[in-house]
């Protein structure tokens, strides 16, 4: 890509199905999933990575077609928790600076 858009990638819609299990591991698989894709882009030379963090409306679906009812749909302040915690591990690994 040209500038300024060169060496750079962005996140921006992820989504996810309730259906893992065990639950209690949820979080931590989906986390190390966006990890692992931090780790690969920047093996292939990447500097930049942008996260997009604004909440789905009730009822989107951006990747997988159909959600449960009684799957939540997480708010503003716990999206940005989420990614933070991502941001945190990756610094803490090394995989950003």
């Amino acid at each position: 890509c040209p500038k300024p858009n060169s060496r750079k990638v962005y996140i921006s819609y992820l989504d996810s199905v309730a259906y893992l299990q065990p639950r209690s591991l949820r979080t931590l698989v989906y986390q190390k999933v966006v990890i692992g894709y931090m780790e690969w882009v920047k093996a292939r030379g990447f500097r930049d990575v942008y996260i997009w963090a604004c909440p789905p409306q009730r009822g989107d679906a951006y990747i997988i077609y159909c959600h449960p009812k009684w799957q939540r749909t997480p708010g503003a302040e716990r999206l940005r928790k989420w990614y933070g915690e991502i941001i945190e591990q990756c610094l803490h690994s090394g995989v950003i600076q």
